[in-house]
């Protein structure tokens, strides 16, 4: 049971970076002086927890964990 939860931390935890990093990716090209905000991103994830019911299973703490990396 731990390691399934586990498992499933990380999934959730690596869409949530991969996503952020390429949204961030596209808005720095759009505008170079764009600059990552983790509240922007963590602002972004009742949504996406809206839109994919899986991420709804995992903390929030977890999902934005390694977030401020993405950028």
């Amino acid at each position: 049971m731990q390691i399934q939860l586990m498992k499933q931390f990380c999934g959730c935890a690596r869409y949530v970076y991969n996503r952020t990093l390429s949204l961030e990716k596209s808005l720095y090209k759009k505008d170079s002086k764009h600059s990552f905000k983790y509240t922007e991103a963590a602002n972004r994830l009742p949504e996406w927890k809206k839109k994919n019911p899986f991420l709804k299973e995992c903390h929030s703490q977890v999902c934005l964990l390694y977030t401020s990396d993405a950028a």
